[in-house]
C-alpha cells in the first residue's frame, strides 16, 4: 500500500512534468463586476488575478439567502468588512499537505498567500453556517467561446443533447452548494483575439483553434498549456477555500470531458479536494495510444514525458482514499472500454487496500460521450453522501 509520504512524492513528480509555473505565493486579486439574483441562486461575475499574466473571468454561484462573512471550521480565519471590501486574514494555503503549500517548489513560501476579496453589498452569513462548495471545470467540445458559461447554461448547439438539464449552477445551488467556475486559457472570454495577456495573446488559427498558438508561445518559456490550466485551477481552489461562506473542509470538484480530466488531475494533486467526480473522460493512456487513426483529445491533453512516469490509474491512485466517482460511456471513443476495465480494476485494488472500497465507483452505460440522467442522479447522490 502506498503511504502518504509516497503519495506526496508522486505528486511532486507529477507537478514537475507540468513545466515552469508562476510563483505559488503571489496574492490573488479579485474584482466583482456584478451580483445578480437568478432562479434560486445568486450569481457573482468576477475577475480573478490568479497567475499575474492574464486576468481570469469567473462565475461564483451560491444559494439564495446565503449569508456571508463567517469563519471556516476547517481553516480558521476571519473576515473584516471595510466598506465594500472584505479582507481575508487566513492564508489561502491553509493547513494543507499539497506540495506547493509545503514549499516543495522553487520560490514558494508556505502559508504566505493572502487574498483581498471584494464582497457584494448584501454580504451577510448563512443562518445555518458555512456551505460546502464545488469547483466546476468546464468542458472543451471545440466550443471555445463557451467556457464558464457551461455552469449557467449547459452546452449550446450540437453538444446540447449530450448534457443534462438544469445546468450545473442551478443543480448545485438547489442542493445547497456554492460553485465556482473559471474560464481556462483559450476558452470563454479568454478565447477572443487579444485575450491571454502580453506574453500569450490569443491568435485564433484559420480553423479557429486558439490552443495551437498559445501552446507555441508557452513552450518557448518552458511552459505547457495543461500546466498553466492546472495552475489556474489550484489558485481558483485557493480563492474558493478562502470565500467566507464556504466550508474549506467540504470542497469537491467535478466536470465533464476536459473538465473531467481537470477534476481528477486537481484531486490527485491537491488534498483539499475532498470529493472528486469526473464525467466521461477517464481515459487510459496506454489503451488510447494503441487505437489507430487520429487522437480525438484536444491539444491541451498531451503533457510531455507523462507516460514515462504515470499511467492514468497511477495518477488517480493519488486521490485515494478520498471519495471518487467516475462515469463513462462504453461507446465513447475518447475512453476505450478496455482502458476503463484496466483503470477500474487497478483503482478497486488501491481503494480496497486502503480500507476505502466504497469510496471508489465507476458507473458505465452503453452510450457515447454524454452525461445521462442516470449519471446526473448518481452524481448528486454521491455528493450528498460524501460532501
Amino acid at each position: 500500500m502506498m503511504t502518504k509520504e509516497q503519495q506526496q512524492h508522486e505528486r511532486e513528480v507529477l507537478w514537475s512534468l507540468l513545466g515552469d509555473l508562476p510563483a505559488r505565493e503571489r496574492p490573488i486579486g479579485v474584482r466583482t463586476l456584478s451580483v445578480e439574483e437568478r432562479d434560486g441562486y445568486v450569481l457573482e461575475r468576477l475577475r480573478l488575478d490568479l497567475n499575474g499574466l492574464d486576468e481570469v473571468p469567473a462565475y461564483f454561484v451560491r444559494p439564495r439567502g446565503t449569508r456571508k462573512m463567517k469563519q471556516s471550521s476547517a481553516e480558521p480565519g476571519k473576515m473584516k468588512a471595510e466598506g465594500d471590501t472584505a479582507i481575508c486574514d487566513r492564508p489561502l494555503n491553509g493547513e494543507t499537505d499539497h506540495a506547493w503549500a509545503k514549499g516543495k517548489f522553487p520560490g514558494t513560501t508556505p502559508g504566505a498567500a493572502h487574498s483581498t476579496l471584494r464582497a457584494p453589498g448584501d454580504a451577510v452569513w448563512h443562518p445555518n453556517g458555512l456551505l460546502p462548495a464545488v469547483l466546476f471545470n468546464h468542458a472543451h467540445w471545440g466550443q471555445y467561446e463557451v467556457g464558464k458559461e457551461e455552469l449557467l447554461s449547459g452546452r449550446p448547439g450540437e453538444a446540447e443533447p449530450f448534457v443534462q438539464k438544469p445546468a450545473w449552477g442551478k443543480a448545485l445551488t438547489e442542493e445547497g452548494y456554492c460553485g465556482l467556475c473559471i474560464d481556462h486559457w483559450c476558452f470563454g472570454e479568454r478565447s477572443v483575439k487579444g485575450a491571454g495577456g502580453k506574453l500569450y495573446p490569443v491568435v485564433p488559427t484559420s480553423e479557429g483553434h486558439p490552443e495551437l498558438e498559445t501552446i507555441k508561445r508557452m513552450q518557448w518559456d518552458g511552459r505547457t498549456l495543461w500546466g498553466m490550466m492546472v495552475y489556474d485551477s489550484v489558485r481558483a481552489l485557493d480563492y474558493l477555500c478562502a470565500r467566507p461562506e464556504v466550508d474549506a473542509g467540504r470542497v469537491a470538484t467535478l466536470g465533464m470531458s476536459m473538465g473531467s480530466t481537470m477534476a481528477w488531475w486537481l484531486a490527485a494533486l491537491d488534498e483539499r479536494v475532498k470529493v472528486c467526480v469526473d464525467i466521461c473522460c477517464l481515459t487510459d493512456f496506454a489503451t488510447y495510444r494503441e487505437i489507430p487513426g487520429p487522437m480525438g483529445h484536444g491539444l491541451f491533453y498531451f503533457v510531455p514525458g507523462l507516460l514515462k512516469h504515470f499511467s492514468t490509474a497511477e495518477i488517480n491512485a493519488l486521490i485515494a482514499p478520498r471519495p471518487h466517482l467516475a462515469t463513462a460511456g462504453n461507446l465513447d471513443q475518447l475512453t476505450p472500454a478496455a482502458g476503463l476495465d484496466r483503470v477500474d480494476r487497478e483503482l478497486r485494488a488501491v481503494y480496497a487496500e486502503m480500507g476505502a472500497a466504497e469510496a471508489w465507483r465507476l458507473i458505465r452505460e452503453d452510450v457515447p460521450h454524454m452525461e445521462t440522467a442516470v449519471m446526473r442522479r448518481e452524481i448528486l447522490a454521491w455528493l450528498r453522501r460524501w460532501l
